[in-house]
């Protein structure tokens, strides 16, 4: 609730001060960058901010660079998403499958991992999440 609150927020002052005259900047991705990215999989530094990619498959997906403030991935199929140095501000990614991810130098600021597995993932800091490893059975 408060990962939604804040991009609605972040929504609301963006509105009045375009309408003013002010530059701001409006959370609303391209849909011509998430067309892309669903039949392409390669959308580097696309504006995908506040775009509902919910349980979207994206396994192996080139993101780099991507701006993802605010969007809607949870239940996202991400296996080996290159997410390096892409913002991910305040992104849902709640039960998102982020196995194998590259996750080198992104921004999770605000981001909502609950319930996301990680095997092989490598982290912002480059450190590797290996919470959802399963064990290979004799």
């Amino acid at each position: 609730m408060k990962l939604i609150l804040s991009c609605l927020f972040v929504m609301a002052i963006s509105v009045p001060l375009m309408v003013a005259g002010a530059v701001a900047v409006a959370v609303a991705a391209d849909p011509a960058h998430v067309d892309k990215l669903k039949k392409t999989k390669r959308c580097r530094s696309c504006d995908l901010r506040g775009a509902n990619l919910k349980g979207a498959v994206l396994n192996g997906a080139d993101m780099k660079y991507a701006h993802l403030d605010c969007a809607n991935l949870r239940h996202a199929k991400l296996r080996g998403v290159n997410f390096v140095r892409a913002s991910l501000f305040n992104a849902d990614l709640r039960h998102a499958d982020l196995r194998k991810a590259n996750l080198t130098g992104a921004d999770l600021g605000g981001a909502s991992l609950a319930q996301a597995k990680f095997c092989k993932t490598i982290m912002p800091d480059r450190t590797v999440r290996n919470d959802h490893c399963s064990k290979k059975r004799p």
